[in-house]
């Protein structure tokens, strides 16, 4: 699974504390999602983040079921 969080955040030219402000998600929450730190999938969190940003959750993750391990090729 990729999440492309800080890719939508930079095309729409929004920061961490921007995003926080607006949504309500704590900055740490956002930050362990941006950084790819985040354990758990809150369906909650991932509204609001697609609701303020205007785009579908699909924009923000990836997700491949062929991919056994359930990894990006692209991620570290």
């Amino acid at each position: 699974m990729q999440n492309n969080l800080y890719e939508v955040m930079a095309k729409k030219m929004i920061n961490i504390k921007q995003l926080s402000e607006n949504t309500g998600v704590s900055r740490g929450t956002i930050s362990r999602i941006k950084n790819k730190r985040a354990r758990v999938f809150d369906f909650e969190v991932w509204k609001k983040l697609c609701d303020f940003l205007g785009v579908p959750l699909h924009d923000l993750i990836d997700y491949d079921p062929k991919n056994l391990n359930g990894s990006s090729k692209n991620e570290d």
